[in-house]
């Protein structure tokens, strides 16, 4: 098996997407922080 701890320096990672379920009818994570700042 590789060893996963020997990734090199170099090796990139791109996030390009995000999902997730949030409570109070939040559709997206600005809504979600919106229902936070609003208590």
């Amino acid at each position: 098996m590789p060893d996963v701890n020997s990734a090199s320096v170099s090796d990139k990672v791109a996030i390009i997407g995000m999902g997730c379920r949030l409570p109070g009818g939040a559709s997206d994570h600005r809504a979600y922080w919106q229902n936070l700042m609003e208590g």
